[in-house]
């Protein structure tokens, strides 16, 4: 059983590693944006979330959705066809959706989960858990991003979301990286939530659901390990004891 574990754990780190690699180097070739426009918005965001550090923006034909890549020095990657076919105030509302996760650390949480996952891969309760954080945290971040604009700027960025489900392919699952658009109808999802609004969602419940699945994580793998045979003994022998005493007070 270990070794097929080992087996399954290797594969899918490999995996991820090759993925990685792979799509650093396609990064490495694409061009910055440096239009005016996207210069002006990444400097006001970055000022408005308090974000210090240097986050690049570049545009790349290697992605179909916008994504945030890295945990340090991350790079936010715009699809090539977005440049041409958003505008500017839909672009500055995707900009500042991606600026969230950098504020909020969700690409640091999402490796985590990774390693998570690669531990526990032969367990579907662990991949469904990371699946309902995944949808909580766009969800969290949605809930950050309309803190920061007015109702009218809200009604254009539910407009954004309609616009990248239009735009987009189901984006790849790429290691240290946060993706727009992973998934079509949940984005559709967001979209209703944010038209039809329903009790919004908190800090803490986010929290409690991240430490909630920690737990989870931890419980599985004290459940994998095996139980040491000296223990077995102790309570075989406690049970028999158990039973003696019984007869004598019978």
């Amino acid at each position: 059983m270990v070794v097929i574990w080992a087996a399954g754990a290797l594969i899918i780190s490999a995996v991820n590693i090759i993925n990685y690699i792979r799509f650093n180097r396609f990064i490495k070739g694409s061009s910055e944006a440096k239009s005016f426009e996207i210069g002006h918005a990444v400097n006001k965001i970055k000022s408005m979330l308090k974000i210090k550090g240097e986050v690049k923006v570049i545009v790349s034909r290697h992605v179909e959705s916008p994504v945030t890549f890295r945990i340090f020095n991350p790079v936010i990657i715009l699809p090539l066809c977005f440049i041409n076919r958003i505008s500017k105030e839909k672009l500055h509302m995707i900009l500042l959706h991606e600026f969230c996760h950098i504020k909020r650390k969700d690409i640091f949480y999402n490796v985590l989960w990774m390693a998570a996952k690669t531990i526990h891969w032969f367990n579907p309760l662990v991949w469904a858990a990371y699946s309902n954080y995944a949808e909580d945290v766009e969800l969290l971040c949605d809930e950050l991003v309309n803190s920061y604009l007015s109702k009218e700027q809200s009604f254009i960025y539910s407009q954004s979301l309609i616009d990248v489900i239009r735009l987009s392919k189901n984006q790849v699952n790429l290691p240290a990286a946060m993706s727009f658009c992973k998934d079509k109808s949940k984005l559709r999802k967001r979209v209703e939530n944010m038209l039809n609004p329903k009790k919004k969602l908190k800090a803490a419940g986010g929290i409690s659901l991240l430490t909630a699945a920690i737990m989870i994580v931890a419980c599985f793998t004290t459940a994998c390990q095996p139980t040491p045979q000296h223990a077995i003994e102790a309570a075989y022998v406690a049970e028999i004891g158990t039973e003696t005493q019984a007869e004598i007070e019978s």
